[in-house]
């Protein structure tokens, strides 16, 4: 909560000049500008875990108007999530992972074309799919 409360004093916003800020506590998320913060009402949520906050914040941003979203989380089961609610976000949808000398962006949505429906299979049998996958290595 202390981060929280520092992010909403005029003295860290002045320091986003035109950028913004979305900043996840408990169940609220706030938006905030240089100019102002408020609470999003869209992206409350009672997730636990940030992996799944991490998609509906995704979604969030689609709908905003935003063409592309990036998720950086090198982790399967965000990779797995986002394989499974890609089609839910309209717009583009990548991965960055990797280490810090060898960033990778994957693209969600093209690896989707790639797959088909994969609804059903569960995720084992997409993910031996996907690693099988030449064009995507």
């Amino acid at each position: 909560m202390f981060l929280v409360a520092e992010c909403k004093t005029p003295k860290l916003r002045e320091r986003l000049n035109n950028k913004q800020l979305y900043v996840a506590s408990e169940e609220s998320c706030l938006h905030i500008t240089k100019d102002q913060w408020a609470e999003v009402a869209g992206l409350q949520s009672n997730h636990e875990e940030a992996d799944t906050r991490m998609i509906l914040h995704a979604a969030h941003a689609a709908e905003e108007g935003y063409s592309a979203v990036v998720v950086t989380a090198d982790d399967t089961d965000v990779f797995l999530l986002c394989l499974a609610f890609s089609a839910d976000i309209s717009c583009l949808l990548f991965q960055n992972c990797g280490t810090k000398n060898h960033v990778r962006y994957l693209d969600i949505t093209k690896l989707c074309q790639a797959l088909g429906d994969w609804e059903g299979r569960g995720k084992l049998r997409a993910l031996k799919l996907i690693m099988r996958s030449e064009h995507f290595q």
